[in-house]
């Protein structure tokens, strides 16, 4: 398991609680900022320039600077009073240890800058299922943070390639054929070892391993889910043998079909 692996099943077990405070500020000539903090604050600069000292040191601001202090942080943050600072924040509450710095330059500024937006606006509506809408936006706030960290450390984290995606959909939507590389590469609009090398890179498993694993991972479905029979099934999904099927099954989730049932 992954350090994201565990701090996405963290966050699921303690989702995050947004808090009412949050919002955007034009700050006023002779501002800074002394804070104390009780919860999180994510603190985005979207424009002007100053600088902070944090708990771990002095930092230099200006359009596209995240700041996220954490509860029991103090700090001092000062303006330049001729490039006075635009500002969105949102608090929220947090149970799990995100092991993020406290400042970072941002990769893209828009999508953590609509989120928090996205925040601001949910706040202002009294209606309580905007809670809800919160707390998702809020989690989709942390990954966005997160995965921009993870790619300023050189980590892969790009989102499955969109031809990729349809070949995933079709195989899955069609768990009773085997489609070819070929098959599949027309679908994607790509070569077959240019889908193949796409394929593998961006899964970590071939084509045809894929395709095995969705067939048998349906065949598992239906098992538990239907009253099919076991040779139904593996005529369903386009075994010609059942004993085939079988083995297979057996190979791949270390018990046969029967112990399903």
């Amino acid at each position: 398991m992954t350090a994201f692996d565990e701090l996405v099943a963290r966050l699921g077990r303690q989702p995050p609680r947004p808090s009412p405070e949050c919002g955007r500020v034009e700050c006023e000539p002779g501002w800074s900022w002394q804070p104390t903090m009780r919860d999180h604050d994510a603190w985005l600069v979207l424009r002007g320039r100053g600088r902070a000292t944090l708990p771990d040191g002095e930092v230099e601001l200006r359009a596209g600077s995240l700041v996220v202090l954490r509860p029991g942080d103090t700090g001092h943050f000062q303006q330049d009073p001729r490039a006075r600072f635009t500002v969105l924040y949102c608090h929220f509450a947090v149970d799990a240890e995100l092991g993020m710095p406290r400042h970072r330059q941002l990769l893209h500024v828009a999508p953590v800058a609509d989120l928090i937006t996205r925040l601001v606006r949910l706040n202002r509506d009294p209606h309580p299922l905007r809670r809800l809408d919160a707390t998702a936006v809020l989690l989709m706030l942390l990954s966005e943070i997160l995965r921009q960290d993870a790619q300023a450390l050189g980590e892969d984290t790009e989102m499955i390639d969109s031809r990729v995606q349809e070949v995933l959909e079709y195989v899955h939507a069609n768990p009773g054929r085997r489609p070819t590389l070929d098959e599949a590469a027309s679908i994607a609009g790509l070569s077959p070892s240019s889908l193949s090398r796409l394929f593998t890179r961006q899964l970590g498993v071939s084509f045809r391993q894929y395709v095995l694993q969705a067939r048998l991972d349906r065949a598992r479905q239906l098992l538990a889910e239907t009253t099919m029979t076991v040779g139904q099934i593996a005529r369903a999904l386009g075994y010609p043998d059942v004993f085939l099927f079988s083995r297979q099954f057996s190979r791949h989730f270390g018990e046969p079909p029967s112990a399903l049932r």
